[in-house]
């Protein structure tokens, strides 16, 4: 009998927590949240929440440059929580990280409506007031100890020459009410170093772009506990992104903009993502090591349409090709090298070549 009423309790305390999260204000969620906890004990099957902290900031924002470190700070001592930094248009339109993808920055910042000033933050769906002590442990207080009917996992990889597929999986780990939810998949570069106008010389989890475009992606979450469904999205990838950085962020949310689970992606490997994103063909350099100067051994009768050189970070480096098919590598540092080559017919090739002093 006293199994049976604990389940009741549960099963009830469950139910009131989805129905909180469906139509209480987002800043009463957390409370919501919070005072259910206790009585979740009975729905064994529930795993626990990770949290996302979407922080919407600027590089030329002094204001920021004066309030993050103390949020950062404040961040590293909480645990299974993710961040995720937006760069909007709003208050400095010529921040560099706003400039690259102003569209999806400004569409992101704009669905939680904090589009205006900066810095904000958004946790799990949920506005923190501007005037908030972004610094005080007591800002997560709420989000401690959450659980979730879903357990999400990501992962990238390259796809073809110039592309990053995601794919994210979420399963059904208890009983829900749930006919459609929405997911948030962006890709973040988790640090750029990068001496900003309001003097940040570190900018943290740099969202770079969404693979679902502007918009959260709809979708039909499983009913049977223990089923999954599956959702694989590519995007194009910018050869200045440090490859090596780059990680995916999953975020599951109920179309009232509440997150029920999140989950970060491993980074991105380089050695897939160069090495192997060229199947056509093997570049001959010579010498190779290469000390001042890199041949390249291709057919002179097609022109090189496109020339590229990366770092063993996966960084695109500025590097000139000559005349006679050589490259200068007197300035580069001593290391191993990844080059690109695609001529006018389409042909591709790729090899690896190693600089020494």
């Amino acid at each position: 009998m006293l199994q049976k009423l604990s389940f009741l309790v549960g099963y009830l305390a469950f139910s009131t927590l989805l129905q909180a999260q469906a139509v209480a204000p987002a800043n009463l969620v957390a409370q919501a949240n919070l005072v259910a906890q206790a009585n979740l004990v009975a729905q064994t099957n529930l795993v626990a929440q990770a949290n996302l902290v979407a922080h919407f900031t600027n590089s030329r924002c002094g204001i920021c440059a004066n309030r993050n470190p103390g949020f950062y700070t404040n961040l590293q001592q909480q645990t299974n929580t993710l961040h995720l930094a937006f760069h909007p248009s709003s208050p400095y339109n010529t921040c560099v990280f706003s400039v690259e993808n102003s569209v999806e920055n400004d569409a992101f910042t704009n669905y939680y409506g904090v589009y205006g000033g900066t810095p904000r933050l958004v946790i799990n769906g949920n506005v923190i007031p501007a005037s908030q002590n972004y610094a005080a442990a007591a800002l997560f207080t709420p989000y401690q100890g959450l659980v979730s009917p879903f357990a999400v996992a990501a992962v990238i990889e390259p796809k073809g020459a110039d592309s990053i597929m995601a794919t994210v999986t979420v399963t059904t780990r208890a009983a829900h009410n749930y006919s459609s939810l929405n997911l948030f998949l962006g890709l973040a570069e988790d640090t750029v170093f990068y001496a900003s106008p309001n003097g940040e010389q570190r900018h943290y989890d740099v969202f770079r772009k969404s693979f679902t475009g502007s918009a959260h992606l709809p979708f039909a979450p499983s009913a049977t506990i223990g089923s999954s469904v599956t959702i694989r999205k590519t995007i194009l990838r910018k050869s200045t992104w440090a490859t090596a950085r780059l990680y995916a962020i999953a975020d599951v949310q109920t179309t009232a903009k509440l997150s029920l689970q999140a989950a970060a992606s491993a980074h991105l490997s380089v050695t897939t993502a160069v090495e192997n994103q060229l199947q056509a063909g093997v570049l001959k350099v010579y010498p190779n090591p290469a000390q001042t100067v890199l041949f390249l051994d291709v057919d002179r009768q097609q022109a090189i349409r496109k020339f590229s050189v990366f770092n063993a970070l996966g960084q695109f480096l500025a590097v000139s090709l000559a005349d006679d098919g050589s490259i200068n590598t007197a300035n580069l540092p001593q290391g191993t090298y990844f080059l690109q080559v695609e001529t006018a017919d389409g042909s591709r090739y790729s090899t690896r070549f190693v600089k020494e002093n």
